[in-house]
C-alpha cells in the first residue's frame, strides 16, 4: 500500500489525519487475526506459543495500543517505504505482547518458596498452562468450584443458544467466531457484502444479551466474550 504510493506514503509519514485513516483501515483487520490467532516466539532460549486473545477487550486494548504506536511520530519517520508496512506494523503488535509476557513473567519472580528457594522464574511453571493459555492468563489461579459450576451453566446457556438458530446464522457463527475470520474475510467466504455482516453481527450480540439477560445472568457483558464458548464447542 505504502510502497506503491509515495504521495500516501509521504501523507502518513507528516500524519496526515486522512492517510492515517487510510493505513488504519487496510490493515487493523491483519492486526486484530494476529492477536486472535497468536504466534511463536524465542524469549531466554526457549520456545514459547501465544495462543491470542479470547477477550475482545484485551485484543481491543492491544490493537489499538498498537495503532499508537505506529502513528507516533518516531515510527512514522522510521518507516522508510522500501519494504512492506505490514509486517513493519506487526512487528510492532509482536513486540506489545512479548513486552506483556515479559513483564508478568518478573511479576511471578516476587513469589518465593517458603523453604527459601529462589524466586518463582519461568522454568517452574507448567509447561499445559501456557500452552493452553493465552499470555495475559498463563499466571491465573484454577477457578475454584463455584467459579466451575457458573461457567457450566454458562456454557449450557451458550449451547442452547446456539441450538435455536438458523442455518444462515449458524454459518455466520461458524465463519467468524468459531474459525477466527475478520469481517471483511467473513464477507468474502460467505459471499455477503460486509455492510451486511457488521449488520448480522449487530444483531446476533444483541440476540445473545438478550437470551442472556432473560436467564438472569448477565447485567451486562461483552457478546464477543460469550460467543467465544463457540470456539470450544465447536
Amino acid at each position: 500500500m505504502l510502497m506503491d504510493d509515495r504521495s500516501l506514503l509521504e501523507a502518513y509519514r507528516r500524519g496526515d489525519p486522512a492517510a492515517l485513516e487510510a493505513v488504519y483501515r487496510h490493515h487493523v483487520d491483519h492486526v486484530e487475526l494476529m492477536l486472535r490467532k497468536g504466534f511463536t516466539f524465542s524469549s531466554g532460549g526457549k520456545t514459547f506459543r501465544f495462543m491470542g486473545f479470547g477477550s475482545a477487550m484485551e485484543r481491543q486494548e492491544v490493537l489499538q495500543e498498537t495503532f499508537i504506536r505506529a502513528f507516533g511520530e518516531k515510527a512514522r519517520i522510521g518507516y522508510s517505504g522500501l519494504k512492506p508496512f505490514k509486517p513493519y506494523l506487526l512487528g510492532i503488535t509482536r513486540n506489545l505482547v512479548i513486552d506483556e509476557f515479559r513483564r508478568r513473567q518478573r511479576e511471578m519472580s516476587l513469589f518465593v518458596a517458603e523453604d527459601g528457594g529462589e524466586g518463582l522464574v519461568l522454568d517452574t511453571v507448567d509447561g499445559a498452562l501456557l500452552e493452553q493459555s493465552p499470555v495475559g492468563d498463563w499466571a491465573r489461579h484454577r477457578p475454584n468450584p463455584e467459579q466451575l459450576a457458573a461457567q457450566r451453566q454458562m456454557d449450557a446457556l451458550m449451547r442452547e443458544f446456539i441450538s435455536e438458530q438458523d442455518d444462515e446464522t449458524m454459518r455466520l457463527i461458524r465463519t467468524h467466531f468459531i474459525e477466527g475470520n475478520s469481517q471483511q474475510q467473513t464477507a468474502a467466504l460467505l459471499n455477503m457484502d460486509r455492510n451486511m455482516v457488521r449488520k448480522q453481527l449487530r444483531m446476533l450480540r444483541l440476540r445473545l444479551l438478550r437470551f442472556m439477560k432473560s436467564h438472569g445472568q448477565i447485567r451486562s457483558l461483552d457478546p464477543d466474550e460469550l460467543l467465544a464458548v463457540a470456539r470450544r464447542d465447536g
